[in-house]
């Protein structure tokens, strides 16, 4: 009888251990399904966003998905007998609990981050229509509604990227709506400091008073311009006898200091000369500048606050045009309105300009509201 050759042997001794390894409960688990999918739920991450709110924690899983593949490869590399796959079945399965977890979390922060924009967005229109508000007050909101339509603009492309997803986009929008919003503010904020100042006011409001009190003494007439009321107020023996409504010049918020600035001068002034003809219908030239804003003018020159080669400038005049004309400087009033005027008083005639007589409630709301 032939005996089985030593190759013979060692494949029946293989059968037999690999039998009784199975048979002894040692054999290895089902392989679970993150096995072969480890890529795919890298891929999921990184479409959840898990790169950009959870770099970090998306950083540490996929070493981790990296090193158990390389441990599964080596393991599998060895002899069967020899192998123990279940521990690193285990850490796949481990992989897969926390790759749901991090999707979670990723949702988590995109949907903040979403939701962040959304108040942000608010935030911005509110602040556009609180000085689109202001805009209306002044001449000066010209040049900050140019700004604050770019920022309109800028408002409506981060909702539209907000709509889409980009919210990079959405944020880089966002920040471009606050540049151009906060230059409309610096814009808005020069003009009206002023007139949220309760000393300032108290100011103007004796200026007037005080030509009023002159008005009544010598039974004169005395016109009074109140740039932010847009008014001129007709006194006569110190009495209220009629009101206007006007225009004044383009920066006509702030105090005239020099030649070109298109700011409507404050002050007591005097009817110079009557202008039966000017530009504007009829006009009323009054004497400014006057001693006061002479030296105004040379203190704000040695403090470099005069552009060089400017003047003090002059020949600001009440003329007519209409209230709604915005001009160089000079109060507008009706055609008919100014006839009235230009009857009723003569050369020497007093007028007083100033800001106002009383704080605005709008603008003072307005402001508190917008930060101003």
């Amino acid at each position: 009888m032939q005996r089985p050759s030593r190759r013979v042997l060692l494949q029946a001794l293989t059968v037999c251990l690999a039998v009784a390894f199975g048979a002894c409960g040692c054999g290895s688990k089902p392989v679970p399904p993150e096995v072969d999918q480890a890529e795919i739920l890298v891929d999921a991450l990184r479409g959840a966003g898990a790169p950009t709110y959870i770099p970090e924690e998306f950083t540490q899983f996929q070493q981790a998905v990296a090193n158990s593949q390389l441990k599964l490869a080596l393991e599998r590399e060895r002899f069967f007998l020899f192998r123990n796959l279940n521990p690193i079945y285990d850490e796949f399965s481990v992989l897969g609990v926390k790759a749901r977890e991090l999707t979670a979390r990723a949702d988590t922060s995109r949907n903040q981050r979403a939701e962040k924009i959304k108040a942000d967005i608010c935030e911005w229109r509110d602040k556009i229509e609180t000085a689109k508000t202001l805009t209306t007050l002044m001449n000066e909101g010209r040049l900050a509604r140019r700004s604050l339509t770019k920022s309109e603009i800028a408002v409506d492309d981060a909702e539209k990227a907000l709509g889409q997803g980009d919210y990079q986009t959405a944020e880089i929008k966002l920040a471009n709506a606050g540049i151009h919003q906060q230059s409309a503010q610096k814009t808005l904020s020069k003009a009206i400091f002023r007139y949220l100042d309760s000393s300032q006011i108290e100011r103007w409001r004796r200026t007037a008073q005080a030509g009023i009190a002159e008005s009544a003494r010598t039974g004169g007439i005395l016109l009074v311009v109140l740039k932010l009321d847009r008014k001129l107020l007709v006194y006569k023996s110190g009495k209220l006898i009629q009101t206007y409504p006007i225009g004044i010049g383009k920066n006509g918020l702030a105090d005239k200091l020099y030649v070109g600035d298109k700011a409507t001068p404050e002050g007591r002034y005097i009817i110079s000369k009557k202008v039966p003809n000017s530009r504007y219908y009829k006009a009323l030239l009054f004497n400014y500048p006057n001693e006061e804003d002479r030296q105004r003018f040379a203190s704000a020159k040695m403090r470099g606050m005069v552009p060089r080669g400017r003047g003090i400038g002059g020949n600001v005049e009440v003329h007519g045009g209409g209230p709604d004309s915005v001009t160089e400087g000079c109060v507008s009033l009706d055609n008919n309105i100014i006839d009235r005027i230009y009857d009723s008083v003569g050369v020497g005639t007093p007028i007083v300009i100033v800001g106002t007589l009383q704080m605005n409630d709008l603008l003072s709301s307005v402001c508190r509201r917008g930060g101003y």
